[in-house]
């Protein structure tokens, strides 16, 4: 955050690291700095490909915190997964149902029980989630021809 304020940017990689928390504690800080913050980080894989079975993205967590003047900051913390993976752990401490559309079991089922759960579902469901691939597969194809010429 001191970079921040002197240089106008602060910028740090991680590397060799996991879970990291809740993003949203770290970008709070700086909101109450007055400073936007972004802050990223990969995951494991535990992710299934809509219809898939096996684990192959990570959750991905992304975070954003805006300051504001004269209200609390905008601060958004989430994964690119249906739903965080603590929201599965608290359900299995509380003994409660998650949504069906949150997590598979390991025949990539879609389940209601949190202790069956293998993997998440990907957010914005099969149509959206197949939509969004379709277009980094033709994006892939057209940079690898490009790269080509």
């Amino acid at each position: 955050m001191e970079s921040a304020r002197e240089n106008g940017t602060g910028i740090v990689g991680v590397i060799n690291s996991s879970h990291c928390g809740a993003l949203s504690y770290f970008v709070q800080q700086a909101t109450e700095k007055g400073l936007l913050a972004i802050m990223m980080t990969h995951t494991d894989q535990y992710v299934v490909p809509y219809g898939g079975a096996q684990p192959f993205f990570g959750t991905n967590p992304i975070a954003l915190g805006v300051p504001a003047l004269q209200h609390k900051p905008i601060v958004l913390d989430m994964a690119t997964s249906s739903a965080a993976f603590g929201k599965v752990l608290k359900a299995r401490e509380s003994g409660v149902d998650i949504p069906d559309d949150w997590g598979v079991n390991a025949e990539g089922v879609p389940v209601t029980d949190p202790n069956e759960v293998l993997a998440m579902l990907p957010f914005g469901g099969g149509r959206h989630f197949l939509r969004y691939f379709n277009r980094l597969r033709f994006r892939a194809t057209h940079y690898t021809y490009v790269w080509k010429l």
